[in-house]
């Protein structure tokens, strides 16, 4: 059994691991759902950070204060952080789950040679570039933008 296994039906931050979606060395990113009926994000997306461990309090503390100004983020095109801790030493983060999949699948879906629609590829750009400059106007840099990361 592998650790993703191990986590489905975990709770997280009042939340718990319904499903894998994709899983490597590094990090684990799963669907959860919330365990309140009233909460406004039924279904987020929980990251586990393999890479990123803290085995003391302090060093969590650390960690935590760093990612607390990607909490302070507030831009309409970019994914907010809606609460980030450790779990068993292991950094998580939790952000809304957004059901339109990312420019990537956009992408896989198209027949071979065939492009997005014009208006679409230009509002998605206009989008990053408002997202990027917001970010880099505040000294934050994404550091792996990729069609991936790019959500609907």
């Amino acid at each position: 059994m592998t650790r993703e296994d191990d986590l489905i039906h975990e709770k997280i931050e009042g939340y718990h691991i319904a499903a894998e979606l994709i899983s490597n060395s590094f990090r684990s990113i799963f669907l959860g759902e919330s365990i309140s009926s009233t909460d406004p994000h039924q279904l987020v997306v929980i990251e586990l950070f393999y890479s990123v461990t803290a085995h003391t309090l302090q060093e969590q503390q650390d960690i935590l204060q760093k990612i607390s100004v990607l909490q302070q983020v507030d831009h309409s095109h970019i994914l907010p952080i809606l609460v980030a801790g450790f779990h068993n030493e292991v950094l998580y983060i939790i952000t809304e789950y957004l059901p339109s999949g990312s420019l990537y699948d956009r992408f896989q879906r198209k027949a071979v040679g065939q492009l997005l629609p014009t208006k679409e590829a230009i509002l998605t750009l206009a989008q990053v570039g408002q997202a990027l400059y917001y970010a880099h106007q505040r000294q934050l840099v994404h550091g792996s933008l990729s069609p991936q990361h790019v959500l609907f």
